[in-house]
């Protein structure tokens, strides 16, 4: 049973805590390994205290620092440098960069199919916590904007993706 990383933002991850959603889309060659029964554990958006703010983060938890996951503080507190200082947080680090020995929950793959894009329904975006398929959908292409490679992958271009279903644990699984 493969255990890999798999990154997720808000207002995603809310939404997952929450217990709201059970299934993710994704494109490409990772999200085509995944099979019934992997555990993927969960990165996500965090801070490091302030004192950690120019140090890597596999460096600065590894001398006790911990991750200060961005849905446990208040909304507006994750972007602003002015609120960063006044909680005493570094600046916001990707899901990405947050290493293994952090993370604070796994999914485990309960099935995976394929399906066009936009077969996704405006529930599945609610549960997923955004207000509409149409915002949904904005986010997907806004993710998309950061990776050339995923030409043709466009909500408009409707792909074949990758869907998995899942059941959360709210703890890592040893």
């Amino acid at each position: 049973m493969p255990d890999r990383p798999i990154s997720m933002v808000e207002p995603q991850i809310g939404a997952l805590v929450a217990d709201r959603f059970t299934r993710l889309r994704r494109i490409g060659h990772t999200a085509e390994r995944i099979r019934a029964g992997d555990r993927l554990w969960l990165r996500e958006p965090f801070h490091l205290s302030h004192q950690w703010g120019r140090t890597a983060p596999t460096t600065a938890i590894a001398r006790g620092a911990r991750p200060i996951f961005v849905t446990d503080l208040p909304p507006a507190a994750s972007r602003s440098p002015e609120v960063h200082a006044d909680l005493g947080i570094g600046p916001r680090r990707n899901a990405r960069d947050l290493p293994r020995v952090a993370h604070r929950q796994h999914l485990l793959v309960t099935a995976v199919s394929r399906a066009p894009l936009q077969r996704i329904t405006d529930d599945e975006a609610r549960a997923e916590g955004f207000p509409t398929r149409a915002a949904w959908a904005a986010h997907w292409d806004l993710n998309l904007s950061f990776n050339s490679s995923r030409a043709g992958c466009s909500w408009h271009d409707n792909p074949e993706i990758v869907v998995i279903e899942f059941t959360r644990f709210a703890e890592p699984l040893p």
